[in-house]
Parts: structure tokens; sequence; C-alpha cells
């Protein structure tokens, strides 16, 4: 079992609350250990249990995790029992004292820890009493400052910023405390599960989503983000270059960058990622979302057969090793997309936005405009499901410059959906 060291509690003894009266019962230091196997107290220990900074080495036992995470939310509760200009007076020792806080600190650790509910692994991870007082002393300066809600929350980098360089000329004493606090509370504390941020359609937008989310996953925090900002794969940007598209940015910089920090030191990241269905590149979205079988040498082979015949001069042992090579070579490209997916698709959930009127057409069997930057797009949708492959090699084919694969634009057979040309006449991308 794991090794404990210095298990060290708060002091939760009961004393005269702030209300003047004594707390009836003390079950702050209750042992729940009882409750739970040896080897589930060991997982949860690894998982949740605060560690010391210099070996790693847990410094809670079961009791101390559940102790610590119902004493952080409940002092939550202050907030509606005491008005900002007492909050902000307010010291550690009083905030644990208050009736309230104790009546809901012995509620949640019992529930807790008689396995009722367990909170999340962000919350398990970041509770801590200090830093949730902290943040009740934020928003009751906010208040006092005349700061709306929203604002309260959306100035606190601001503020941070200006407390730090000193620039605090025309801040009130409530806004610099607010900022002196968003500094203390930077990259602590963080109890939900999951967020959502936005990314801009620039390089240093998509480098500041990636920050986002690597710092997010830091605090053990699952993060989703909507990558229809991104303007479509193979369009033309302002140099005169092809764009990469949403799924090759996300894929390779803003999902690699959560992957490589794991949730809180303990886990993976988890992530979403959503994708309007009216996107330019919503098949490429779908698409990645499959689950497919491994690819297998015999399929790939008899697959490639079919596409390349025998060049008249050319002997039945020559041609088959020809068709080997080229197997060999579109086997190695498939097995290599096939690890990536399931590597992708193992942290990732794909979430398609149905926009309005889509259910509708796909109801009714017709187009749906694509579009982008709330505009009808007029420029080309290609088609993932059909990649071009080189007749030399039986390889996919890939751009030079960039290596990424070649994929013809979307077609609809019309032989086989005669009514598809009267339903393109009516968009605007259509040809």
């Amino acid at each position: 079992m794991l090794k404990v060291q210095n298990n060290e509690k708060v002091d939760f003894s009961p004393t005269e609350s702030s209300s003047g009266s004594v707390a009836k019962e003390d079950r702050s230091s209750q042992d729940f250990s009882n409750r739970y196997l040896e080897s589930t107290q060991e997982t949860l220990v690894g998982l949740y249990a605060q560690r010391d900074s210099g070996d790693g080495q847990p410094v809670e036992d079961i009791n101390g995790i559940i102790h610590r995470v119902a004493t952080s939310v409940a002092i939550a509760e202050l907030k509606y029992k005491l008005s900002p200009e007492e909050i902000v007076k307010l010291s550690m020792k009083e905030a644990l004292r208050h009736e309230d806080v104790t009546r809901w600190r012995q509620v949640f650790a019992d529930h807790i820890g008689n396995q009722k509910f367990w909170a999340n692994t962000p919350a398990n991870i970041n509770a801590d009493p200090e830093v949730s007082l902290n943040v009740l002393k934020y928003w009751a300066h906010g208040n006092l400052a005349g700061l709306k809600e929203d604002q309260i929350w959306l100035r606190s980098e601001h503020l941070r910023k200006a407390v730090q360089v000193k620039e605090t000329k025309g801040l009130n004493e409530h806004e610099i405390e607010m900022g002196r606090l968003a500094g203390q509370l930077r990259g602590k504390g963080c109890l939900a599960a999951c967020g959502v941020t936005y990314v801009e359609d620039s390089l240093e937008g998509i480098q500041e989503a990636a920050r986002i989310e690597a710092l997010a996953a830091k605090a053990a925090m699952g993060m989703g983000l909507n990558t229809s900002s991104l303007r479509p794969w193979a369009s033309i940007i302002s140099n005169g270059a092809a764009a990469s598209g949403p799924d090759r940015f996300y894929e390779k910089t803003i999902a690699k960058a959560v992957e490589a920090v794991a949730q809180g030191g303990r886990r993976g990241g988890a992530l979403i990622e959503l994708r309007n269905s009216d996107h330019p590149d919503i098949l490429f979205f779908i698409d990645k979302k499959k689950l497919i079988a491994p690819p297998t040498m015999s399929s790939i082979y008899m697959e490639v057969s079919r596409e390349v015949s025998q060049d008249p001069d050319e002997d039945n042992m020559a041609y088959k090793k020809r068709l080997l090579q080229m197997a060999e070579a579109r086997y190695g490209q498939l097995y290599t997309e096939y690890l990536e997916r399931q590597n992708y698709l193992k942290n990732t959930n794909v979430t398609v936005l149905a926009m309005p009127g889509f259910m509708e057409a796909v109801r009714d069997n017709v187009f749906y405009q694509a579009t982008f930057n709330n505009n009808a797009w007029t420029g080309s949708l290609y088609d993932p499901r059909k990649p071009v492959i080189d007749p030399k090699t039986g390889a996919i084919q890939v751009n030079r410059l960039t290596k990424e694969p070649v994929y013809e634009e979307y077609s609809v057979d019309l032989e086989k959906y005669p009514q598809a040309l009267d339903a393109a006449r009516s968009l605007k991308n259509a040809n």
C-alpha cells in the first residue's frame, strides 16, 4: 500500500461558532477507513491525495481526502450566510468555526465517507479550504467594487496583471485586492470537471487555445472546444498557402499538448471537440469519429489487385511482386492512421452540433448549405472517404509541400441519386 507521510489534518475541534453557538457534535475527524477495502484506499490515495512537493509521496490517507473535500465545499455556504463586508474580513479559523460550515462539512463528509457519492476528480485533487475562502473573498471584493457578476470573473486576469506590474492607477482598493487574490489563486482550486474555451482563426489563436487546454489538464480539468471557427482544409490563407484545417490543428497541436499533460499528474487528459454541422469540413470531422477495424494485408492486396492491371510485357511473378510492394506501402500508411485514430478517440469525444434546419435536411434527404463565419461557403468541399490513389505505388497521394493526403472533391452519383441535381442547384456552392 502507498506510504502516507505526515497526514496533517486541519483542526476541526468543536469551538464557539461565529454566531456564538457551539457545535453540538464534532465529526470532522470521523474515521471512515473501515468502509473501504485496503486496495480501494490505495487507489483513492494514489489518485487524489495531496503530495509532498519534495518526493511526491502522499501526505493524506482516505480520511484526510474526505475531510479536506468536505470542508472546502462547505465553506462555499458562507456566500449565502454572510455579507460581502463580513467575508472580506473573515479569517480561516473563523470560517471553520461558523455553524453552517460545521454543519455542511459533516453532511458532506458523512455522504462521501459512507460512499453515497464522491466528488469528481478535479475536486478531489484540488479542493483546499484556504483556496475556497480566498475565492469567496475575491467575489466579495468584486461585489463591493460594484462589479456585475460576470465582470467579477472576466476581469480576474486583467486585475492580476495590473497588480503584478504595479499599474494600479485608476483601480479602487477592492479591485487591487481582487488582483492580489487572483495572483494567489492562479492555477489553484479548480473543482469543475469540464470547461469550454474558444479558438480564434489564426496561428496565435490556435496556440493560445492549446495553452489554455494544457493548463486546464494540469488542474485535472477536461476541456471542450468548438473548432468551427477555424477555416476549412485546403482553403487559401493570406500568404497564398493552403490552410491545414481544424482537424489537423486540433489533432496535431491542441490534443497533443493536452495528452502530454496528465491530469493533475494522475491521468490522461479528457477532451471534447465540437463542430457545427454546417462547417465545410464536417465530413472530415464525422469520418474521424468512426471506429474502424485495423487494416489487413490480405484485404489491401485484393483491393490493389482490382485497381492495378498487369502490364502487357509484365510476367505474373513481376506483377504479383509489384502488387505486394504497393499493398505493403498502403498497409503501412493505413495502419499508422489507424493507430493515430485509436489514440485520438481514446482521449477525445467528438460531437457534432446540429445547426438549425440540419435535422430537417437529413429527414427530407436534401442538401444542406455549408457556411463559414455565418456566410455561405462557395469554396470546394472535399470527401475524406475518397482519397486520391497514386496509380504507380497504390498509396494515397500526398501534397508535396504539406505531406497532407489529397482527397477528391465531394460528389454525388447522379445515376444513383438523380434528385441531387435539382437539390444542388439551390445551393450557392454547387457547380
